[in-house]
This record gives C-alpha cells, structure tokens and sequence, in this order.
C-alpha cells in the first residue's frame, strides 16, 4: 500500500490519493472517444504505442519523481491516458481477426 509511504514522503492524505484515483477512471473513460477515433484512423497498434509510450512511460515517470500531490494527480491522469486504449485496442483486432463467434471468447479472456 502506498498510502503510508506518500503522507510520509510529500505529505498526501488518503482522500488526496482517492481523488488522484477517481482521477484516473474520469481521464479514462474521457480517453475512449479519441481512442475510437484514433483506432479506426492510425490503427491499434499506433494508437497503443504511442499512448502507452506518453501516458502510461511519462505518467510512471512523473509517479516515481512526484514530490507534491499536484504531480501524483498528473501522473495518474497520464496513466489513465496510457491504460485507455488497452482493452479496446484488443477488441478491436478481435473484431477484425477473428470470426464472431470467436469474440465472446476472446473478450472474456482479455478481460480476465
């Protein structure tokens, strides 16, 4: 948990860390209609490379130097912008891939 070692390093309180996490769900699903439209435009794997590259690499990054919560927040919206196109990403190859049929299986498998 790392609640104990960020109040005692830069000072965050539990409700400090909740809001950086709720940050996180409303960055990620806010990602999803630029994701859409980047995957039918640049294709998946782009999408996802440079999101992961910029969100997920940079938003670890800033985590790892954060030293106030202005930086853990904005280290978690850049991994929320990272995170976004994993999932659709995938469905979307599974669409294109494979056979209907095989969708369900495949998505529920992603999913895990």
């Amino acid at each position: 948990m790392l609640s104990g070692p960020l109040t005692r390093d830069i000072g965050t309180t539990p409700d400090d860390l909740a809001v950086a996490s709720g940050l996180w769900f409303l960055i990620f699903a806010g990602m999803q209609i630029p994701v859409g439209w980047a995957l039918d435009r640049i294709g998946p794997r782009r999408t996802s490379a440079v999101l992961l590259l910029i969100g997920g690499g940079g938003g670890a990054a800033l985590f790892a130097l954060a030293t106030a919560l202005l930086h853990i927040s904005l280290a978690m919206g850049l991994i929320a912008v990272g995170c976004s196109p994993v999932l659709m990403a995938s469905y979307y190859i599974f669409a294109r891939q494979f056979p209907p049929v095989r969708f369900t299986t495949l998505a529920a498998l992603m999913r895990g």
